[in-house]
């Protein structure tokens, strides 16, 4: 999942940096600034992005909100209030769910729009969604800043689980030496082998990563020494 954030002609600077510093926070990494050329440059951007200026330095400057687009499979337009008969308006939660299996593609674009007026109709129409954020004062209002961070919070799980390392399939053989584990150690500290949490507990090691099951062996493999007098080292991988 590749989730760019698009800034139409943003007219002050200290937003942008804040927008930096919102993504950088949450994880994400594309910047693109559309019809503002200059603005990321400005002091008062470097200032309010406050150790992000990499993503300052790495923005991307388009003259149009096409050519920001060009290589984003799904746009999505933000806006902070309804307009029109347009019916269709997604919460950012709704927008995570919408987006998690990548079945609308793995380009994303948050298109967020000027201070003042917002994203014209035009703009609106060239995405394919439109977002806005639920708020319960009578005339609602986020700078730029802050809605980039509202977007960046809610969809920063699809960056995190992207970045996150995937731990290898757990050796069948050392499962099953922990499980063997397990029955002799947790009726030893009192639980019962017939009700359901102590078959609830076993179960859980099947699902284990090779990672945790490493951790689960040393562990066991300690309490066991210290509970049962088994003369293994506590440090044992099993």
């Amino acid at each position: 999942m590749e989730i760019s954030i698009v800034l139409v002609e943003p007219a002050r600077p200290g937003n942008v940096g804040a927008a930096a510093r919102a993504m950088n926070t949450m994880g994400f990494r594309d910047l693109r600034i559309v019809g503002a050329p200059g603005i990321r440059h400005e002091a008062t951007a470097r200032a309010f992005a406050h150790g992000s200026t990499e993503i300052l330095e790495n923005a991307r400057s388009c003259e149009s909100l096409e050519h920001a687009l060009r290589d984003v499979e799904l746009a999505v337009a933000t806006t902070g209030r309804r307009r029109g008969k347009r019916r269709d308006y997604y919460t950012p939660d709704d927008l995570r769910d919408m987006i998690a299996n990548g079945d609308r593609g793995s380009r994303v674009a948050l298109v967020f729009g000027r201070e003042e007026s917002g994203l014209s109709n035009a703009e609106l129409h060239r995405c394919q969604i439109v977002s806005l954020v639920p708020m319960r004062a009578p005339y609602p209002s986020l700078n730029l800043g802050q809605a980039v961070m509202v977007y960046a919070y809610a969809l920063s799980p699809l960056t995190v689980d992207a970045a996150k390392p995937r731990q290898r399939d757990a050796d069948p053989r050392s499962v099953q030496a922990l499980v063997d584990k397990a029955h002799r150690i947790l009726p030893a500290l009192g639980f019962d082998t017939g009700r359901a949490r102590f078959h609830r507990m076993v179960e859980r090691i099947g699902a284990a990563g090779q990672t945790d099951v490493n951790l689960m062996h040393s562990i066991a493999t300690a309490i066991e020494h210290r509970l049962l007098g088994d003369d293994r080292t506590a440090d044992s991988d099993g």
